[in-house]
């Protein structure tokens, strides 16, 4: 009797810890509002737009330099599943599919194409699925891109400062 009681308290105990995360503000690409929140009371400039198809896109800057937030898998604009960060570099000449290459060999995080005009871009994927994800989850993944913005721009920069 005493196991079934034991038993009893720490299956309530677990849900109840379970019913508190799942009450923790949560970030969404299909709450567009949810993840302009998240940016801005993280200290970050937030933008609330649309896309040339008609889906959210955040305008922001993460070290200094212009970025994009784009969500897709929506539905007509809405029930958005994921989104992706970008940041473009404006370098002085245009980079090769070598210098690309080499920025997703050293930088983890970095996904690196490049634009018509041979300038450098990168995007960083989150899926966040109709449920969120922890508005705690969603801060950490910002200030790692912030960190893989900074290094991109060390490279890109970097080696034009050198010439």
């Amino acid at each position: 009797m005493r196991k079934l009681a034991t038993a009893m308290v720490l299956a309530a105990g677990l849900a109840g810890q379970a019913s508190a995360q799942s009450s923790a503000p949560m970030v969404g690409a299909h709450a567009p509002e949810s993840v302009v929140s998240a940016l801005r009371n993280a200290g970050y400039r937030a933008e609330l737009d649309t896309d040339g198809n008609g889906d959210p896109m955040i305008t922001s800057a993460f070290a200094s330099m212009v970025s994009f937030i784009h969500f897709y898998g929506c539905n007509e604009g809405k029930d958005c599943t994921s989104l992706m960060f970008t940041t473009g570099f404006d370098s002085e000449k245009p980079w090769t599919p070598e210098d690309a290459l080499a920025i997703n060999q050293s930088i983890r995080f970095a996904s690196t194409w490049l634009d018509d005009e041979g300038d450098p871009w990168i995007s960083w994927d989150v899926a966040t699925g109709l449920e969120g994800i922890p508005t705690g989850s969603f801060i950490y993944g910002l200030r790692k891109y912030e960190t893989t913005v900074d290094q991109v721009a060390d490279q890109v920069f970097g080696e034009e400062a050198t010439e």
